[in-house]
């Protein structure tokens, strides 16, 4: 909902880096409060916008996330 609401609020898509924050402050969330099971998995997140052109970002289970040109999650992730 978040990427719409921009959309209405600003007539342009929501830049990626501003979607992966909200998503990610989503998931860091789910960690804190009580009755409530934080996200188990790690994502990659790849979007284009106009700004900054294509961009990939990483996030771990616990809401923290960065940018990167290439990376990999998985068990081998640190071999390579």
């Amino acid at each position: 909902t978040c990427s719409t609401l921009y959309l209405l609020q600003y007539q342009e898509p929501i830049p990626c880096e501003q979607l992966v924050t909200a998503l990610c402050d989503i998931k860091q969330a789910y960690t804190q409060f009580g009755g409530k099971r934080p996200f188990g998995v790690s994502l990659l997140y790849m979007g284009w916008d106009k700004h900054y052109g294509f961009q990939l970002y990483q996030s771990d289970p616990s809401g923290n996330y960065g940018g990167w040109k290439a990376t990999c999650i998985g068990n081998n992730s640190a071999h390579t």
